[in-house]
Formats: C-alpha cells, sequence, structure tokens
C-alpha cells in the first residue's frame, strides 16, 4: 500500500493509493487570538484551511474521482500516519486466496509506527513516492548494524555574558510586555506521534487535575476526562503569559471520544511540529528579530532544530504531553505566587513548581501519576467502540469537501496563474527513448553544521522577508493568505 499527503501532480496512479489529507494550516487566524472558546476553533480552523487551500483540495478531489484506485480521507480526519494505523493499515491481504503480509511505503517520518502491528512500514521521499504510483520498484536499502557510526551533533547558542540578563520592552494588544534570552513563545501539545498515544494524553489530564498531593485520584473509580481538560484549558490557555502562542491538537478524531468534548483543540493534523503555529504575532516577532533574542517552544513533537517550527526562534525543545502540562503548570504557579515569569530552566527534581494555598511547597512528584493510575484509566476510558465510531464515515467528508465542486474530466485543467499549482514541466520535451546519464553535474551550495532543511526548503510560515514572500505579492496574494511554505510546495 502506497499513502501520500503531497499536493503534487499525480500523474498516472497505476497502484494502489490512499491519500490523507491532513489539516495542516498555519492556524494563523485562530492561533494569533492565544485563547479561543472549545466550540470555536477547530471550526474555524477548517473554514480558514479550506478557504486558502481550495486549489490544492480541488486539485486532488478530482484526481480521487479520475482514478479508479485512488482513494482520499478528507481534511478534519486526522494525521496521514495515525490514520493508518488506526483504520487504513492491514497485516495480512488476501487477494483471490494468495496471503501476503501488508507493508507500506509513505511520504511521512512517521509511517514507520504501523511495524508496531507488525506491517513493515518505510518513510519515502515524495520522488519516490510518485515512482511507486507508476508502478515502480521503490529500494530499500539495508545495511550492517555493526557499520552504523553513531555522530552526536550539540548545537549550542552563544550568548554574550554582558547579554544573557538583557531585557527587552515591547507592547503586546496595548498591554506593556517582556522578553529575555530563554522565554517560550510556543508551548504545544501537537500531533505526530503523541496524541496518537492514549496513556500519554490521560496522563497529561491527570497531571493537570491534580491537588499536589497525589492521595485523592482513585485508580478503581473512572476518571472525568472532560472536567481534566475543562483544567488543562484554565491552566495552560489562560494563565501563561498573555503572547505565548499555545494549541492542542490531534492526530485522531478517536481522541475526542476518550477525552470529551470539553477541551480546545485547534485541529486534526500537523501543526507546530512541521512550522504550522502560525507566524508570531508581530510584536513578539519584532522584539526577537530586532534585538537578536534567543526565544524557545515548547512541544510535544518529534523535531526541535533550529528553522523548523518558527523561522525567527532558534531554541525548541521536545516534551511528552504530561511534561508540557507540567511546565505550563510550573509558569502557572509561578505568576500565582508573583513571579511573572515562564521557564524552561526548572529543576523538577529539587525546585517546587507551585505553593499550596497554606504556603507548602508543591514539588513534580507530587502531580505526576503512576503508571499503574495512567493504566486504569486508558483501560476505563479508551474503547473499541470510539475507533468504530470515528472511522466508519471518515471516506464521506464533512460539509466543506462535499461541498468543493470539481470537474469530471479525465485530464486535469492547469491554472497558468496558479501560485499553488503548476504543470509540471519536467516530461514535456522528453522522449520515449529512455533516461539518460547525468554529466557534470555540480554542487550549488556547501553549508556548515548548523543549517538544517529547513533553513534551506522550510515548511513553516512565509516569512515578510522571505524572497517567496516577494513573488507572492507581486502576483496579488496579500501576505495574511500566503500560507505555509509546505502548503507551496506544488508550485515548483
Amino acid at each position: 500500500m502506497l499513502f501520500v499527503w503531497t499536493s503534487k501532480c499525480v500523474a498516472l496512479c497505476l497502484r494502489p493509493l490512499k491519500m490523507i489529507l491532513s489539516t495542516e494550516d498555519q492556524r494563523s487566524a485562530i492561533l494569533s487570538k492565544y485563547k479561543v472558546p472549545v466550540d470555536v476553533a477547530v471550526q474555524a480552523n477548517m473554514e480558514l484551511q479550506f478557504q486558502r487551500n481550495k486549489e490544492r483540495f480541488g486539485f486532488l478531489k478530482w484526481g480521487s474521482n479520475a482514478f479508479d484506485n485512488m482513494l482520499v480521507v478528507p481534511p478534519g480526519s486526522g494525521i496521514v500516519h495515525q490514520v493508518n494505523l488506526e483504520y487504513l493499515g492491514k497485516v495480512v491481504f488476501n487477494r483471490e486466496g494468495i496471503l501476503y503480509p501488508g507493508r507500506v511505503v509513505g511520504t511521512d517520518s512517521h509511517t514507520t509506527m504501523i511495524d508496531g502491528l507488525g506491517v513493515a512500514g518505510w518513510g519515502v521521499g515524495c520522488t519516490e513516492a510518485e515512482a511507486a504510483m507508476l508502478g515502480q520498484h521503490v529500494l530499500i536499502g539495508t545495511c550492517d548494524l555493526k557499520e552504523i557510526q553513531m555522530v552526536l551533533f550539540l548545537l549550542g547558542f552563544a550568548i554574550p555574558k554582558e547579554s544573557q540578563s538583557k531585557v527587552v520592552e515591547f507592547t503586546f494588544h496595548g498591554t506593556p510586555a517582556q522578553l529575555r534570552h530563554g522565554d517560550v513563545v510556543i508551548a504545544a501539545i501537537n500531533s505526530c506521534t503523541n496524541t496518537s498515544n492514549p496513556s500519554v494524553m490521560l496522563g497529561a489530564a491527570l497531571v493537570a487535575t491534580s491537588n499536589g498531593t497525589n492521595d485523592t485520584r482513585s485508580c478503581s473509580k473512572k476518571v472525568d476526562i472532560s472536567e481534566q481538560w475543562s483544567v488543562i484549558y484554565i491552566f495552560v490557555m489562560h494563565r501563561v503569559k498573555p503572547w505565548i502562542k499555545t494549541s492542542l491538537a490531534s492526530g485522531s478524531g478517536v481522541l475526542t471520544e476518550y477525552l470529551g468534548k470539553s477541551f480546545n483543540i485547534v485541529g486534526f493534523g500537523c501543526t507546530t511540529c512541521i512550522g504550522n503555529s502560525g507566524g508570531l504575532h508581530e510584536s513578539v516577532g519584532s522584539a526577537i528579530s530586532e534585538n537578536d533574542m534567543v526565544a524557545v517552544a515548547v512541544l510535544s513533537g518529534n523535531r526541535n532544530f533550529e528553522g523548523r517550527v518558527e523561522p525567527l526562534k532558534r531554541a525548541n525543545y521536545l516534551a511528552s504531553p504530561p511534561l508540557v502540562v507540567a511546565y505550563a503548570l510550573a509558569g502557572t504557579y509561578i505568576s500565582l505566587i508573583g513571579l511573572l515569569i515562564q521557564r524552561v530552566d526548572i529543576d523538577f527534581g529539587t525546585e517546587p513548581i507551585g505553593l499550596r494555598k497554606h504556603g507548602k511547597q508543591i514539588f513534580f512528584k507530587d502531580i505526576w501519576p503512576s503508571t499503574e493510575e495512567v493504566v486504569n484509566v486508558v483501560q476505563s476510558s479508551v474503547l473499541p467502540e470510539m475507533f468504530k465510531a470515528t472511522y466508519e464515515a471518515i471516506t464521506q467528508g464533512n460539509f466543506m469537501w462535499n461541498q468543493l465542486s470539481v470537474p469530471s474530466s479525465t485530464l486535469y485543467t492547469w491554472d497558468p496563474n496558479s501560485t499553488y499549482i503548476h504543470d509540471p514541466p519536467y516530461f514535456k520535451s522528453k522522449t520515449m527513448s529512455g533516461p539518460h546519464g547525468v554529466k557534470d553535474a555540480y554542487r550549488l551550495l556547501n553549508f556548515g553544521d548548523n543549517i538544517t532543511t529547513d533553513h534551506i526548503s522550510p515548511a513553516c510560515c512565509i516569512h515578510k522577508d522571505n524572497p517567496a514572500a516577494k513573488y507572492l505579492l507581486e502576483r496579488g496574494v496579500d501576505r495574511r493568505d500566503f500560507n505555509s511554505c509546505g502548503s507551496r510546495h506544488g508550485n515548483e
């Protein structure tokens, strides 16, 4: 099986193709508000998603009608590898009485999650995926583990001693604000593998609702998850500094079943980890760039290298969902006792994260749930019926998807003025004589160790000073409609 989540051209689909359209947008219209009612965020982001990506979605919906063996899972259903794990993946296929094991290649680094079910999965690039669609073999390299050399690069931020205590004053929505080196500007429980795991999500809920004694939560009774996530919403969304972007995004619709509907969620799909948290507020961004500040993100994703999460932010710390909540609560409790700071350097082993009403210190160990407690909550709260209810109608789409009108022709009509999708020129002058060797090729650029692929070809938001921004402005695209770099990779 092949699944992809790219909007590049589907020229001819010879192999069965499963395409999952993750709700992967900047979400800037919502997250820039920082505090959004529970029942508003998802719907508003979906509307923004369809407004910005109507052309891309229309192209893919056309493809699902034009090809017999192409299945499209509409936006708002989940993230690609999680939908595959919970719904699409098969351990054994039966074709006319012949049984063979399931295997999958997908355009996502999390494709290998399916290995947990005994299905061999490989993450590949778009070129390899498109070759597979055309019936070509995908060559999977193997190696002798004894030959692997582990290399560790420690990337640091050299801040002169005289600048380490620098405080930048700025105004956020008319409110005086301060920014120091190491201050958090993005805090996110995001999709990827983490929100796919009920134990860490329910663990986060238990951390948020602890009274600081770890002696009142009963492992034998069913936990009121809706009440817990109301508490997470109160603490994480209302108690942190107002200029910090906070969000919770899920990779699976099942999450809403076992957590209830009283928590704040921005959507289902890739968000902060791939740079889709949306741009920082202009005042925050200016404070960072004009003063060369090292700002920080804390997220439950799996990408933390510079240039990935947000172009103005250089330091990113990865944490599990319950640990993200713990950091948020640490900042919350500290602010309540008079120290208005959001710390990422707290030592949970020796430093208190807050105070009880009578002044007794609360430590990390006082709020962290036991493994037994988490297991019991998962067993009582995550039920098979939830998965069946979520996926039985997943391919039927939603109102916006079903209302999207696309042509019924078998050939796509390219728009030469499009800033999203272009007719690929690569084969226009080609003949059937076969491929030719590459001669006189040379490297374009040579970079040092601190340059990542996301510096060269980013997936996150399009900065106002980026050459891509100039290109779009010249073609009449308003800045608020720039979308993300990743969403415009089809225009190459």
